[in-house]
């Protein structure tokens, strides 16, 4: 069903005559305009606030990671030069026991050889 706009009443007609002569259209529309900046700087606001408050979210979430991992580093570190050290006492150990094994060889072969 189709529907026909009505044409606007006489006493429309009067009263937006009026405000225009009262300059009352002038005042609305400066109130609305008022209103408008003032709703437009108060959801800025609250979008910068959202953002700045995400982006100290995240610096927190940043620096625990990167304390998290110096840790990890820090305790691999640690155990790696533990292990380091120990192979290293091994090692002197391992090289004196070998040493002296070929020097008892060297004075087995000595022996020998000044057998025949």
């Amino acid at each position: 069903m189709i529907t026909i706009a009505q044409p606007a009443s006489p006493l429309l007609y009067s009263i937006d005559a009026l405000m225009g002569a009262l300059h009352i259209r002038r005042w609305v529309q400066k109130d609305a305009e008022n209103f408008l900046e003032h709703l437009l700087d108060i959801n800025a606001s609250r979008v910068q606030g959202d953002v700045e408050q995400r982006v100290v979210e995240s610096r927190l979430r940043l620096e625990s990671d990167v304390r998290k991992l110096l840790c990890e580093v820090s305790a691999s570190g640690e155990q790696a030069l533990s292990k380091a050290r120990h192979l290293m006492a091994a090692g002197t150990n391992a090289v004196q026991t070998e040493r002296e094994r070929l020097r008892k060889l060297h004075e087995e072969l000595n022996a020998l050889a000044a057998v025949r």
